[in-house]
């Protein structure tokens, strides 16, 4: 049955008071009135709900798009940290080639220049202010302008080795084919510098200003301790071991939520990070091992022939080929005292191994 109602009729003809006028001269009665009651309610109703529904999902793309541009920020800034960072200037700068040639033992200073240091092991101190330099006692830099974000970096090749006392009174010891980027003095909030290679840190206290040792895949925070990191490029593994005080290692993940693994570590444990795995075990033992480099001397447990072979290989800068190839992948226990020649420990090795080998320049590798 079509029904037309008058004018605003429509509206109040549940009115029983009211005449509206029908088609065909018919009266709604009371179901009919109900029925396009329900019919009316009905589509207020689904009119209330698509209303509803677009809001929602008004409401819903403006967060979507909220936390995209927060998520894409957070990645951006965390892959891009060292790219606003003065330090990654110098980082791009002088990287492999540097590093590889078994020259000297160089110091960059900012933009300005470039210095040489013969000394096979050469030391370092910077003054508290950050403008003089001295190298083997021997004034080497005097900034004529204080400048506190002036990066400096010292490039150890292999073969050689190096010492540095920081502006701000922490002691680094750098192992052969190592760099280490750092401000030559540090800000007022924190301390920070960038490491390739291995180095052991006695950072200097100072509650109010942590010192972070950044890498490729972690960062180390303290306050004061002493720790060994050895993070080489052509390693599997990212090792830090700690002989005092209290560090955090957070190691860096490569997937797209930028995960990342945080570990505390207490005096006598050691960090290993497989940079292919991305897993990180905590091992317990006489760090001083570890660290026994410093002194001329490496010392190993349970190590496998291919790792104690490439340390020497980076100590003395020469490339050493090992003819018995099923012998890498032995471990061995004991110690090497690397003051002596590279013919001298090379010798001590093939009588414990039994093992055949030929010593190049290390040059030759390029």
């Amino acid at each position: 049955m079509t029904l037309t109602i008058k004018g605003f009729c429509f509206w109040r003809f549940f009115n029983e008071n009211e005449n509206c006028v029908l088609m065909n001269r018919y009266r709604i009665t009371h179901d009919d009135k109900m029925k396009l009651m329900n019919r009316i309610n009905d589509s207020i109703n689904q009119m209330k709900l698509q209303k509803r529904i677009r809001q929602k999902r008004i409401i819903f793309s403006v967060a979507a798009a909220v936390v995209s541009i927060f998520f894409v920020g957070h990645l951006f800034y965390k892959d891009n940290y060292f790219q606003s960072s003065p330090l990654k200037k110098i980082i791009t700068q002088n990287r492999e080639s540097e590093l590889s040639t078994g020259g000297e033992v160089k110091l960059i200073i900012g933009r300005e220049k470039a210095i040489s240091l013969q000394q096979k092991n050469s030391e370092l101190i910077y003054s508290n202010n950050g403008e003089e330099v001295l190298a083997n006692n021997i004034l080497v830099h005097k900034s004529s302008v204080k400048i506190k974000s002036n990066i400096n970096a010292l490039i150890v090749p292999y073969g050689k080795r190096s010492f540095v006392t920081l502006s701000d009174g922490t002691k680094v010891w750098l192992n052969s084919g190592t760099k280490l980027s750092y401000p030559s003095v540090f800000n007022a909030i924190k301390r920070e510098v960038y490491l390739e290679g291995e180095a052991i840190f006695d950072v200097a206290h100072n509650s109010e200003k942590p010192f972070f040792v950044h890498t490729k895949e972690s960062e180390i925070k303290v306050l004061g301790t002493i720790f060994n990191v050895s993070s080489y490029s052509d390693e599997q593994f990212i090792q830090t071991a700690l002989k005092s005080g209290s560090i955090e290692v957070i190691y860096r993940k490569s997937n797209i939520l930028g995960t990342k693994i945080k570990k505390k570590l207490s005096p006598g444990m050691i960090s290993l990070f497989d940079k292919d795995a991305e897993s990180v075990e905590i091992k317990t033992t006489d760090v001083n091992n570890v660290m026994s480099w410093r002194d001329g001397v490496l010392i190993f447990r349970n190590q496998q022939l291919e790792g104690i072979i490439k340390k020497l290989a980076r100590y003395y800068n020469v490339r050493i080929e090992i003819k018995n190839k099923e012998e890498l992948s032995k471990t061995f226990s004991g110690s090497l005292h690397i003051k002596k020649t590279i013919e001298e420990v090379m010798q001590v090795i093939k009588e414990t191994t039994s093992i055949d080998y030929e010593i190049k320049n290390m040059n030759e590798r390029n």
